[in-house]
């Protein structure tokens, strides 16, 4: 989303996730915001990471979809 700037301590992945999709104003659920959910989704996966679905949104954790990276995935 537009006005979205980095966190401290942001990992390296969502930092390039930042970089190759454009922000965007459409809101969540949108026609215009599906492309740009599926190629933050495809570049996530494509770099290792996990992509975590948020079924209970609140201040903290506004989105409803999250790319874990792969560094904090926990390997059995």
């Amino acid at each position: 989303m537009q006005d979205n700037p980095a966190k401290p301590g942001e990992h390296d992945l969502c930092a390039r996730i930042k970089e190759k999709v454009p922000p965007t104003s459409a809101q969540p659920g949108s026609n215009e915001h599906f492309p740009i959910l599926d190629k933050a989704i495809m570049i996530c996966v494509n770099e290792g990471g996990d992509v975590i679905r948020n079924k209970q949104r609140n201040s903290e954790f506004p989105s409803s979809f999250y790319c874990k990276p792969p560094s904090l995935i926990k390997k059995n």
